[in-house]
């Protein structure tokens, strides 16, 4: 998304005065921190290619050894299983900043980009994923964030860890097949492109899913175990896992700036994510591409604005799986919507 392009929701929502000036406009960047790189989201798309292919080739490599116990290839194998689904989680962290528009300086452009990529997930509708996601950078942790409605219902890690993300997944299935029929959605917050925009943008979205599912149909006829090795498995990966990533961001917060979601900052989350895990700085500025959002942090520490606010700022490995437990809940907000836009500001010219 660029600045100032987002629609502004209906004018007769209800809203809820802000009580406190911890929920002032989050301070101005400078306008270089907004702009594009695409040679820099091509290394983004590479980046997650390398690890669905590479560490998905070292797990069949591994397969391959027939000498080894069976137990003993499998445990081998479970690290690169793991970082080959995280892969596959990552190209669709690519179609999350597509469809924020920081992919491309053309808007277009940055969503095929991000659909293209984050197709290779089997399931996950990319352009209805935008749709609810933009509500949820609107009305983050409030009456009308689209998440909270999904998330809030599971409680416990193994019902996070095992439906979280079927349940999302499904709803935006949903939301995509209603868009490529130029149907509307449920939604106060829309999408940056025309109807027509939006409908052709879905149809592609249902072609190229199809076209990687014929290409893994094709893997797994010409070799069985490489179709559940390299495809079978890290999908089950980016299911179950990814369905914990909400809570780390959000779980145990509540509503407004430096306040409704979390970053954590350990190198651990930087390899995993290539800088999406800078998730506060990412909520106060949802335009900034990834590759930038480790100076947003760096700007925003040496300014004290962290320390003032107190920031959820998770620096170990532990502190941010922690907020997957039961001992932390996603927000499940009973109060309206606050009446402040975090989308509203442009960049310094």
């Amino acid at each position: 998304m660029r600045p100032n392009q987002w629609t502004k929701p209906d004018s007769g929502i209800q809203a809820e005065t802000v009580p406190s000036a911890r929920y002032a406009r989050p301070p101005i960047l400078p306008r270089e921190f907004y702009e594009p790189n695409f040679l820099r989201t091509l290394g983004f798309i590479a980046y997650g290619l390398a690890f669905v292919l590479g560490f998905g080739a070292i797990s069949r490599t591994i397969w391959s050894f027939a000498s080894l116990h069976v137990a003993l290839r499998v445990a081998l194998m479970a690290p690169f299983v793991f970082l080959s689904g995280q892969g596959m989680q990552i190209l669709g962290l690519v179609g999350h900043e597509g469809f924020h528009l920081s992919l491309h300086k053309n808007k277009y452009l940055s969503a095929i980009t991000g659909l293209i990529s984050s197709s290779v997930i089997i399931g996950f509708s990319v352009t209805g994923f935008a749709a609810s996601h933009w509500n949820h950078h609107r009305y983050t942790n409030q009456a009308s964030d689209p998440d909270a409605k999904v998330f809030a219902k599971y409680k416990t890690f193994l019902s996070r860890v095992m439906f979280a993300r079927l349940d999302a997944d499904m709803k935006y299935a949903i939301y995509g097949a209603r868009l490529s029929m130029g149907l509307d959605l449920p939604l106060k917050v829309k999408l940056p492109f025309s109807k027509r925009a939006t409908t052709a943008l879905a149809v592609l979205n249902l072609l190229v899913t199809g076209a990687y599912a014929s290409l893994y149909i094709w893997i797994t006829m010409k070799d069985l175990a490489t179709g559940i090795i390299c495809v079978v498995l890290p999908h089950l990966v980016v299911v179950h896992y990814s369905g914990l990533r909400p809570y780390v961001e959000h779980a145990g917060l509540e509503e407004g700036i430096l306040r409704d979601t979390r970053s954590r900052i350990h190198p651990w989350f930087t390899f995993l994510y290539h800088n999406i895990n800078y998730h506060l700085e990412h909520h106060m500025y949802p335009s900034v591409p990834f590759f930038n959002l480790p100076k947003v942090h760096a700007f925003l520490k040496a300014n004290g604005h962290f320390e003032r606010a107190n920031a959820p700022i998770e620096t170990t490995i532990w502190g941010a799986y922690s907020k997957t437990t039961g001992k932390y809940q996603y927000p499940a907000p009973a109060t309206n919507d606050l009446n402040w836009d975090p989308l509203a500001d442009a960049p310094a010219e």
